[in-house]
C-alpha cells in the first residue's frame, strides 16, 4: 500500500490530498508489518508537516520493535 500511496501523490494535485490521512494509513501498514520500509519511504516523502505528534510516536514504536514486544529481525552471520 505505501508504494501505491506514493504513486498517487506523484500524480495528484497536492492540495487535493489529505496527507495526514495518508500518513495514518501508511503507519497502519507499517504497524501491521505489511511494508515497513515502504511506509518509511512514504512518510519521508510526505514530510514532517504531514505527521501529527501521534504519528511520530507510532513511527517511533515501529522503529523499535522491542517496545512492541517483538524481537528484532534475525541477522545472519
Amino acid at each position: 500500500m505505501p508504494a501505491a500511496i506514493l504513486a498517487l501523490t506523484a500524480v495528484a494535485e497536492p492540495t487535493s490530498m489529505d496527507r495526514r490521512a495518508l500518513a495514518a494509513a501508511v503507519l497502519r501498514s507499517a504497524e501491521q508489518e505489511a511494508d515497513p520500509t515502504g511506509a518509511c519511504d512514504a512518510l519521508e516523502a510526505f514530510g514532517v508537516a504531514a505527521s501529527t505528534a501521534d504519528h511520530l510516536r507510532r513511527l517511533s514504536a515501529v522503529a523499535r520493535p522491542s517496545e512492541r514486544g517483538l524481537a528484532p529481525p534475525h541477522r545472519g552471520r
